[in-house]
């Protein structure tokens, strides 16, 4: 009787064996079990090299409004609206963006900077003494001599990536200070 019970457990035991030896079919399961990690990588690498691209796009945008600034003697909203639509020409994105330029020059009497004029595009608020002299701006801001003034354009750019692979949507922010190359004032026109 012991035997009859012992030959299907020795069965068992020889398939289970005979089914861990066999190698038919390994190559198939190890490409289900890696691909969908491949596929991961090659778009996570993808994502992170475009993040990369736009941000280098966005900064270049920003030189080029900065410089763009720099040469003229006098501008306007509209101008600084224009300004805005050339930086979103030059980035190639639909993603939103703004822009405030602020023109600053340095009192050595109260030793901080004074704002001379400050527009912004969309909504975004103005530059003001106080906020201008603030830590995270003045920060930013490189040392000037008396009297000396200086062009200084931010933007802004949301950058939301097409895939989520850990990145999440980014805020590409630029700082860009530069002296007016037209003489010593960028003057501001109402008209």
């Amino acid at each position: 009787m012991k035997q009859y019970l012992m030959y299907p457990v020795a069965k068992l035991r020889l398939r289970i064996s005979s089914f861990r030896e066999d190698a038919r079919g390994s190559l198939s399961m190890e490409t289900v079990l890696v691909f969908p990690l491949l596929m991961w990588a090659y778009i996570a690498m993808f994502i992170y090299f475009d993040a990369f691209r736009v941000q280098s796009t966005n900064l270049k945008a920003a030189y080029a409004v900065s410089d763009l600034l720099s040469r003229e003697a006098v501008v306007n909203q509209d101008y600084i609206d224009g300004m805005n639509q050339v930086f979103d020409y030059l980035i190639a994105s639909s993603d939103p963006t703004w822009l405030r330029v602020t023109f600053v020059r340095w009192d050595d009497n109260d030793e901080e900077y004074k704002v001379i004029w400050s527009h912004s595009t969309r909504g975004k608020p103005v530059h003001t003494n106080a906020t201008i002299n603030s830590a995270n701006v003045v920060n930013k801001i490189p040392e000037m001599p008396v009297g000396d003034r200086a062009i200084i354009v931010e933007t802004h750019m949301t950058y939301q990536p097409i895939f989520n692979v850990g990145l999440g949507q980014l805020s590409l922010d630029n700082f860009i200070v530069t002296r007016p190359r037209r003489g010593p004032q960028l003057q501001w026109s109402n008209i």
